[in-house]
């Protein structure tokens, strides 16, 4: 089946597929998504499906045998393009979206159709939003469009209209750990948590499967609580190790990020509910106990609230070392 190595999105599995059987495939899509819920993935199966030149009308799946299929197997059918920002930029100008035009201009050379994806459309200047709109509204038969974004919002209004929307859901814990199993995890021997996996991927497939290494899975969050055990104190070295394990994993700091509002969390839960409360670092129930009686429900609940702050803002481009110890002082300002 077309998407049988893909987790989860089973309406629209269906969807696309019925597409595909039915020849009602239209000239362009939008695949709107969190990050790493699969939407690149999904809409280059859906190109081959569409672009395979033997595959039967009645039949939901591609020949796999044909030459643009074995050229999609190894990711060089000219007839499939990606297109994602400009070297050195943030973003996609419109120089891009006029050599993907004049590419347009060219014939398929092994199937049907040529599909062109945009994987971060948003990222699109206005200019080159402007461009694209053009090829919309007249396309060429055989070209396929699908626009691979975030937030459709940040879209021309005249684009959003020209393109059939697909939304993905977040994916199930059970979808999320069946993506890490066929990933060879060996969640004992690695030391790693389904709970915490489950907790951090938040439905999204991709961000636990992008964990090269599990160590920090282990390390990270055993540094945290030691950080943490710090704070109702109110001393020096908390601001010291607190900007230093953010410093020092900063490749790695949305799960620092994750990992101590983790702890955090768990702390505030016990401190409400008592220990017999679920934890997601179960693994340190006693430490987190005794974090807990420390720092107590309402400056866990306020510490909680400071570090969500500062993730807000560091997704705004603030400057992350300054971001830090900003935040250092205000969680040990708020514990007096």
């Amino acid at each position: 089946m077309l998407f049988d190595g893909l987790y989860g999105q089973n309406e629209i599995k269906k969807t696309l597929t019925d597409m595909i059987t039915g020849d009602r495939v239209g000239h362009a899509f939008a695949f709107c998504g969190p990050t790493g819920i699969g939407r690149k993935s999904f809409a280059r199966a859906f190109a081959q499906g569409i672009m395979c030149a033997q595959r039967h009308p009645d039949e939901d799946d591609c020949c796999g045998a044909c030459v643009g299929c074995t050229l999609m197997k190894n990711q060089t059918n000219p007839d499939f393009s990606l297109i994602m920002e400009d070297e050195d930029k943030n973003s996609i100008g419109v120089e891009t979206i006029r050599a993907l035009q004049e590419d347009m201009a060219k014939a398929p050379e092994y199937g049907m159709r040529k599909v062109y994806v945009i994987g971060v459309a948003e990222k699109m200047t206005l200019e080159a939003q402007n461009a694209l709109l053009k090829t919309l509204e007249e396309p060429a038969e055989y070209v396929v469009v699908i626009l691979v974004c975030t937030n459709i919002a940040l879209l021309l209004e005249t684009i959003r209209s020209r393109v059939v929307r697909i939304d993905f859901a977040r994916n199930s814990d059970q979808e999320v750990i069946c993506a890490m199993d066929r990933q060879g995890v060996d969640y004992g021997a690695q030391g790693v948590s389904k709970t915490l996996i489950c907790a951090y991927a938040d439905g999204i497939i991709g961000r636990a499967l992008d964990i090269a290494d599990f160590e920090i899975f282990k390390q990270i969050p055993t540094e945290a609580l030691e950080v943490l055990s710090l704070l109702p104190g109110g001393k020096v070295d908390f601001l010291i190790r607190f900007t230093r394990l953010f410093e020092q994993n900063e490749e790695n700091r949305e799960f620092v990020f994750f990992s101590v509002l983790s702890l955090l969390r768990d702390a505030m839960t016990m401190a409400r509910y008592g220990n017999r409360c679920d934890l997601q670092n179960e693994q340190f129930r006693r430490e987190i106990e005794r974090l807990a009686e420390t720092l107590g429900y309402h400056h866990a609940v306020d510490s909680i609230r400071i570090l969500n702050d500062a993730w807000g803002l560091l997704r705004r481009n603030i400057n992350y070392k300054l971001m830090v110890g900003s935040t250092a002082i205000k969680l040990q300002e708020a514990m007096k």
